[in-house]
């Protein structure tokens, strides 16, 4: 009995094994696409949100300046 646990057990290591060095490397690939995918929408949200800032900025300080000359 208790070498048939002993060989379940082993087997099941082995299958563990077998199983993390299939999905290790799928694993890595798909966050290696994901980065491939999401890093340039990021820099282009970021982009986008600095020029939304400039603009905002450029507005604030034009109705800044129209107070002060009325």
């Amino acid at each position: 009995m208790h070498a048939e646990s002993e060989a379940m057990g082993s087997r099941l290591t082995y299958l563990k094994m077998l199983a993390l060095s299939i999905a290790e490397p799928a694993v890595k690939d798909y966050k290696a696409g994901l980065l491939k995918t999401w890093k340039p929408w990021l820099e282009r949200r970021k982009r986008m949100a600095d020029i939304r800032l400039v603009e905002l900025w450029g507005r604030l300080e034009r109705s800044c300046l129209l107070k002060r000359k009325s």
